[in-house]
């Protein structure tokens, strides 16, 4: 029998996983005793988890009416992908010394996009695009592990970007397009090479890139519901797409 702190960790991640891969959508109420059902547990781990989860943003509570699966917004897409930029540009330089005196660094995190590259553009399937995911979430984790500052890095790994995108894909109905796939494997690629180079100023080009673009094209999956937004947030994309 599992003890609690196991239950409770099974618990979290299996409602963290569906939310992600679009099981429970968006504004979809979370409703403790069908949950407890359906997993086969006691209340206390259902609330536990879903408390754990809200902390993380992927939950809401809403007072005298439970809680539901959080809807996106704009803005904290925005404050997401800065955060990451923030983190990944100040490790850039630990990113530098640590390829340069650990050489597993490099051999993993070329294992890592080889796994991507050898997935070919075949993500059409539900696994594939979620495997694609993990690997991309996996190989910036891995860019991160070469700062010793672990509460940064432990902020880091919380910060759910990618979960995010997977999760627009899934309850949009999109998948990831052929240019943005071979698009993320040259960044991926281009910023080894970087690093393998020790060019720290190309390097924090290419990590701000790389965001950016990535950001970019999950603010627009979540436009295709919302054809005629226009905010200053979703107006700005539009002229950025059409100066390119």
């Amino acid at each position: 029998m599992e003890d609690n702190s196991s239950l409770l960790d099974s618990t979290y991640s299996h409602l963290k996983n569906m939310i992600i891969m679009g099981k429970y959508s968006q504004n979809s109420r979370l409703v403790v005793s069908k949950l407890s059902e359906e997993l086969g547990v006691s209340h206390t781990p259902i609330n536990e988890a879903l408390n754990r989860l809200v902390s993380e943003g992927y939950v809401e509570f809403m007072p005298r009416r439970g809680m539901k699966v959080k809807k996106l917004t704009f803005e904290e897409i925005a404050e997401t992908y800065e955060m990451r930029k923030m983190i990944e540009l100040y490790c850039a330089e630990d990113m530098i010394h640590y390829a340069k005196t650990v050489p597993l660094y490099l051999e993993e995190l070329h294992k890592c996009t080889d796994k991507q590259n050898e997935m070919g553009y075949k993500i059409n399937a539900e696994n594939d695009m979620k495997h694609f995911f993990e690997y991309e979430t996996y190989f910036h984790q891995l860019l991160l592990s070469a700062t010793n500052n672990k509460q940064m890095f432990t902020l880091y790994r919380n910060l759910k970007s990618n979960g995010m995108f997977y999760y627009m894909m899934q309850s949009t109905h999109h998948k990831l397009s052929k240019s943005r796939y071979l698009q993320t494997m040259k960044e991926h690629g281009d910023i080894l090479k970087a690093l393998e180079d020790e060019n720290l100023r190309r390097l924090k080009t290419l990590l701000t890139r790389h965001l950016e673009k990535s950001q970019e094209n999950l603010i627009l999956t979540i436009q295709n519901e919302k054809e005629h937004d226009n905010s200053p947030f979703i107006q700005s994309l539009r002229m950025r797409k059409r100066d390119k």
